[in-house]
């Protein structure tokens, strides 16, 4: 019986409510984040590469400072998470740079779908009727999103592709997170994850990028923006959130992304933002309240 199972029913709806506000926060920082990656002027490939390099130095040095190390128990119980993490982040930025931040983004938030089916099924985790209902209304949402958006200046199909295969390894990450937490901390399992990304993508970059000697002075200080707030920030508060709360319910509120991400879009890069996709937004936002609501009470 682990700490969480024996803790008292109080405890438990704490660190539940406190899981939640770390899980909203995290989604913030990847909506804004997302935003921040459209900034760099290099391809998405070169962008990864030097994200998961920078980000490897980061959580490494903050795993040291808070007393852990890196060993073969990390890498064992992060390797595949990372080679994950790193493919995903690779054709998810180069989605963004090929389409619309909005459009990526939305398809990005199908996630839950995936995840709900594989939690209940496989991991025994219980999804109510409402559940259910909740999480089809908030994609009701997404869906008028991505087709109000289709046909605009920033739309591509190309990028819309990158973007479903990069959801279907962010789904299959978002499971292991979980099951990796058992054995490690968040700052060890992001050390390992980064680390693994960036080893990865070496050989990737090196022969499919053409331009990881071109970054600015201006992209390195996004880049370095990219490491802090959606990658350090954002990543160590879901994984941490994600032993105290459902896989499927977690993943549900990552719905929030694409709401916050379209709002950064049009402050940051000027992405026009039409009727349709406004409505969608709305949608979206009701579901989500419920959801956090129901997710705060350990409903």
């Amino acid at each position: 019986m682990t700490a969480t199972d024996a803790a008292s029913p109080p405890a438990r709806m704490t660190r539940a409510r406190l899981a939640t506000i770390a899980a909203c926060a995290a989604v913030v920082c990847w909506g804004v984040g997302n935003a921040f990656n459209k900034k760099v002027g290099v391809s998405g490939l070169t962008l990864a590469f030097w994200r998961s390099v920078l980000g490897s130095g980061v959580m490494v040095s903050l795993l040291y400072a808070t007393g852990g190390r890196l060993s073969w128990r990390v890498f064992r119980h992060s390797a595949l998470s990372g080679a994950m993490f790193g493919t995903q982040i690779a054709l998810f930025f180069t989605a963004i740079h090929r389409t619309g931040i909005t459009n990526a983004t939305m398809i990005g938030a199908l996630n839950p779908v995936l995840v709900m089916f594989v939690a209940w099924r496989w991991m025994g985790e219980r999804v109510s009727r409402f559940d259910v209902l909740l999480g089809f209304g908030a994609l009701c949402g997404v869906g008028i999103v991505i087709v109000g958006g289709s046909g605009g200046p920033e739309w591509s199909p190309s990028g819309d592709v990158l973007a479903f295969i990069a959801l279907f390894i962010w789904a299959g990450y978002y499971l292991m997170i979980k099951r990796a937490r058992v054995e490690l901390n968040p700052f060890e399992f992001m050390a390992g994850v980064v680390t693994v990304a960036a080893v990865v993508l070496t050989p990737i970059a090196l022969i499919g990028s053409d331009d990881l000697g071109s970054m600015t002075s201006a992209d390195w200080a996004w880049c370095v923006a990219i490491v802090l707030l959606p990658g350090a920030a954002g990543h160590l508060l879901n994984t941490w959130a994600v032993h105290y709360l459902p896989v499927s319910r977690q993943s549900q509120l990552s719905l929030g992304i694409p709401v916050v991400a379209l709002a950064a879009a049009a402050i940051l890069v000027g992405e026009r933002v039409n009727a349709w996709q406004l409505l969608g937004v709305a949608v979206t936002i009701a579901a989500l309240a419920l959801l956090i609501r129901r997710a705060s009470a350990g409903v």
